[in-house]
C-alpha cells in the first residue's frame, strides 16, 4: 500500500504488504492480479480499491463538511483528529463495526496528541487516514454497490465512497 494520505489502495481480504502489489498508474492501470471495483459480493480473492479518505469521512460520520486534520497549524489539526477520533469510535455500532482497541497504536497516538508536532503529527494523520481507507474497504467488501458509490471506471480508475444511507 502506498499510504492513504490523499488516496490510498486497499485490497480487502489480503496483507496490504504482500509481494507483487503496488500501485500501478505509472503503468497505465490496474495491478493485473486484482478485480476492478465492481460489487465484490463478499467473494474471496484479490480486490484493489482506491479511497479518498475525506469524502468518506463526510458520509460515515454523517457530517456537512470534511474535517480539517491535515493542513493549518497544529492545534487546528489536533482539533480535526480529535473529532475523526469521535467518528471512528461511532464506527463501532456500524454495520459492519469498527473495533479500535484501546491498547493499539492509533488509540495511545490519539491520547497523546498535544505533544505531537511537524513529523509525528502527520504520523498520526497518516495512521488515522490508513484506518479510515481499510474501514472503506471492509464497508465496500461487506455492503458492495448496494451501500457504495463508485465513481470512475474500469479503464481508468475508480474511488469508492461509503453511502450509509442507502444501508
Amino acid at each position: 500500500m502506498d499510504g492513504c494520505g490523499s488516496s490510498g489502495w486497499i485490497w480487502p481480504g489480503v496483507g496490504a504488504t504482500r509481494p507483487g502489489w503496488r500501485r500501478s498508474t505509472r503503468q497505465g492501470g490496474w495491478s493485473r492480479r486484482a478485480r476492478r471495483p465492481r460489487d465484490p459480493g463478499r467473494a474471496t480473492g484479490w480486490w484493489a480499491i482506491e479511497v479518498f479518505p475525506h469524502p468518506a469521512i463526510v458520509e460515515l460520520g454523517g457530517l456537512s463538511r470534511a474535517l480539517r486534520y491535515k493542513k493549518g497549524p497544529p492545534e487546528a489539526r489536533r482539533a480535526g483528529l480529535r473529532a475523526l477520533a469521535l467518528v471512528l469510535a461511532g464506527l463501532a455500532a456500524a454495520d459492519p463495526p469498527l473495533r479500535l482497541d484501546a491498547d493499539r497504536l492509533l488509540a495511545r497516538e490519539l491520547l497523546v496528541l498535544s505533544d505531537r508536532r511537524g513529523q509525528a503529527l502527520k504520523a498520526v494523520e497518516d495512521l488515522a487516514d490508513a484506518h479510515v481507507c481499510a474501514y472503506v474497504a471492509l464497508w465496500w467488501w461487506w455492503h458492495g454497490l448496494a451501500a457504495s458509490l463508485v465513481a470512475g471506471d474500469d479503464a481508468t480508475g475508480a474511488i469508492v465512497v461509503p453511502l450509509p444511507g442507502r444501508r
